[in-house]
């Protein structure tokens, strides 16, 4: 019988605890045998692995086991392997070899937790509503989907809507496609990777309150780099959005504030027009009983639109970026990565003093 605990200060700079090289040409036999990875980098990087009548437990690694190009062979025979609060992937399997046999059990709690293909990850916000005002939305099209990667939809759509407070419908119809792209498997708390997502609407009003054609753009797109040391990342960031539909609904406006927009302003700050550039740095601090606690800091530099609907009477002007307003700020978060999600607090603030305290799950 044998016990080898890799854990606190341990690092591998090159990649792995335990590393081969030339792919799958390296061997390595773990027989009878309790294994226990803490606050390391990485487990195994590629090779041969034979794990039999033993018990491997990984807890609070950037990545659990990784591999280059089919440079894995993974065998797990009567034997436990649990990887738990990784803050990237439990395991990845690229083209690899990966065997489960004999009763043997894979426990990879609080690591698979891949950032969805979904609205819910983008910039999309609707949700300025009152109680009495009511509607009905129609939706029909086409959803493709690749794994947790990829995603593109595309279709038509139709709503309807009362507001009590001017006793008018507003009756739209439009085209509506999204396409979504990530690596960034945890959203906010994964040290690389990259996104790109958009979001396109266009159509026409069916009443007369609006002749003009109206349309919904938003773009965002972000990448990260992991440092040498594979506890930090530095990463850059930019968002777009332009939104024409009526100004009276909430569907009229995107998303200006929050921790994915400018600095100093909570979500719910609506503008019509927006364009936000930022330079990100996150570092994992330590693990809490497994669980990984890192800090985020970034810039961010903006321009806008200045119109808000909940201080402006008079209708928006149309051109893009009117009354534009330029803005520089700066957010800094602590973020524990839980099981059901990324508990963020911190704070932001901007060149306008406007300022942000935020505490929630995201």
């Amino acid at each position: 019988d044998a016990i080898l605990q890799i854990g606190g200060t341990a690092k591998s700079l090159s990649g792995g605890v335990i590393k081969t090289s030339n792919g799958k040409t390296g061997k390595i036999n773990i027989t009878d045998s309790t294994l226990n990875f803490e606050n390391a980098a990485r487990g195994f990087v590629d090779g041969t692995i034979n794990i039999k009548d033993s018990t491997v437990e990984m807890k609070g690694l950037s990545n659990g086991i990784n591999s280059s190009t089919k440079g894995l062979d993974l065998t797990v025979d009567n034997s436990k392997l649990a990887i738990t609060g990784c803050i990237g992937r439990a395991l990845t399997i690229d083209g690899s070899d990966v065997n489960v046999k004999n009763n043997s059990v894979l426990d990879f709690k609080n690591s698979l937790k891949y950032g969805s293909c979904s609205p819910a990850t983008n910039i999309y916000f609707n949700d300025r509503t009152i109680a009495e005002d009511r509607g009905i939305e129609l939706f029909g099209g086409i959803r493709f989907r690749h794994t947790d990667y990829f995603t593109a939809k595309a279709g038509i759509a139709y709503s309807a809507e009362k507001l009590i407070a001017t006793e008018k419908w507003h009756n739209t119809s439009y085209l509506h496609s999204e396409i979504i792209f990530t690596t960034l498997h945890n959203d906010y708390a994964s040290l690389y990777g990259g996104r790109l997502e958009s979001i396109f609407n266009f159509g026409g009003k069916t009443d007369d309150m609006q002749d003009d054609p109206i349309y919904d753009f938003r773009f965002s797109a972000e990448k990260r780099f992991e440092l040498a040391d594979e506890k930090n990342s530095i990463g850059i960031s930019s968002v777009f959005c332009s939104n024409r539909f009526p100004y009276e609904l909430n569907s009229g406006y995107c998303n200006f504030g929050g921790a994915d927009g400018m600095s100093g302003y909570p979500t719910g700050t609506l503008r019509r027009d927006f364009a936000i550039a930022g330079i990100s740095f996150r570092q994992k601090i330590t693990n809490l009983s497994g669980i990984p606690l890192l800090a985020v800091a970034e810039a961010k530099a903006a321009v806008s639109s200045d119109y808000d609907p909940f201080i402006d009477q008079d209708s928006p002007e149309g051109r893009l970026f009117a009354g534009r307003k330029f803005e520089a700020g700066g957010d800094l978060y602590i973020v524990l990565h839980t099981i059901l999600g990324n508990l963020v607090f911190g704070g932001s603030m901007n060149s306008s003093l406007e300022w942000c305290i935020t505490l929630g799950l995201r």
